[in-house]
């Protein structure tokens, strides 16, 4: 029968193993930015959010009146749109921690290729 003194714990591996893999994407240590310096960023990324608010009320207007009068989205505003709400995800993931990239103009504006895809629609 081995020693108990040097068995590991089950429950302090399975702490340790819970612990790497939930900050294996938030990991801030390796990010480029300073502290400060990513608040400075999120308040700007968090203004720019609030005004794609009303981006998005505009588009949603401006679409059901062509749905009204033409009984079908307009497709180039429907392109519009479908990037629009990337990048507003990648802004919330930004925000949130989720992820360290920062978006647009830091990165190329998203585009919707693949989107209409994931949504089922052709």
């Amino acid at each position: 029968m081995p020693d108990q003194n040097t068995m590991p714990d089950p429950n302090t591996v399975s702490d340790q193993n819970n612990s790497t893999s939930e900050n294996s994407g938030t990991d801030l240590t390796n990010d480029a930015d300073p502290i400060l310096l990513r608040l400075v960023y999120m308040v700007l990324f968090y203004f720019v959010y609030a005004v794609s608010r009303f981006v998005v009320g505009v588009v949603a207007i401006v679409q059901f009146l062509h749905l009204l009068l033409t009984e079908s989205p307009q497709e180039d505003l429907l392109k519009f749109s479908r990037s629009l709400t990337r990048y507003i995800a990648e802004i919330v993931k930004y925000l949130t921690f989720v992820g360290n990239v920062k978006p647009f103009p830091f990165t190329e504006w998203p585009s919707d290729e693949n989107q209409s895809q994931q949504n089922g629609e052709d």
